[in-house]
């Protein structure tokens, strides 16, 4: 192994909140007026913990994304089990909604929405599937 093992990470760390706002003409039908999106270019795990875990007054997370890429540098898992996982369950914040890769493990408490089909998305367009926190 190299002796840095993210030495393949060649990205400067960023973070912007982009704010989409439903056309005129729709009405709520179409879903919410606007939706805000913080995209960090950051550590996923430490960027949870940061946000939802320190005790801090702050919404619960509304939707994480979980993929489990192998050989994608991460650390450790983001699917059951994980890393992640741990941290959310330790700190008992959990979002109402993940969108997980068919090669990721399922948080518990989670239900797939079957109304919804599988989704391919992420770097070898791994089908994601929609999933809602039930109250354990």
């Amino acid at each position: 192994m190299r002796p840095d093992p993210y030495g393949f990470v060649t990205t400067t760390p960023f973070g912007f909140l982009e704010v989409l706002e439903r056309d005129q003409g729709f009405d709520d039908a179409h879903g919410a007026r606007r939706l805000a999106i913080l995209f960090l270019g950051a550590d996923g795990i430490a960027t949870y913990d940061a946000l939802f875990c320190q005790g801090h007054p702050t919404l619960d997370p509304f939707a994480v994304v979980l993929q489990d890429h192998g050989f994608g540098g991460n650390y450790d898992r983001y699917g059951r089990g994980g890393l992640l996982d741990r941290i959310a369950r330790r700190c008992g914040v959990f979002p109402r909604w993940l969108l997980v890769a068919q090669n990721t493990k399922i948080w518990d408490g989670f239900v797939q929405i079957a109304t919804v089909e599988g989704d391919p998305g992420g770097m070898h367009a791994t089908l994601r599937f929609l999933y809602e926190r039930r109250e354990e």
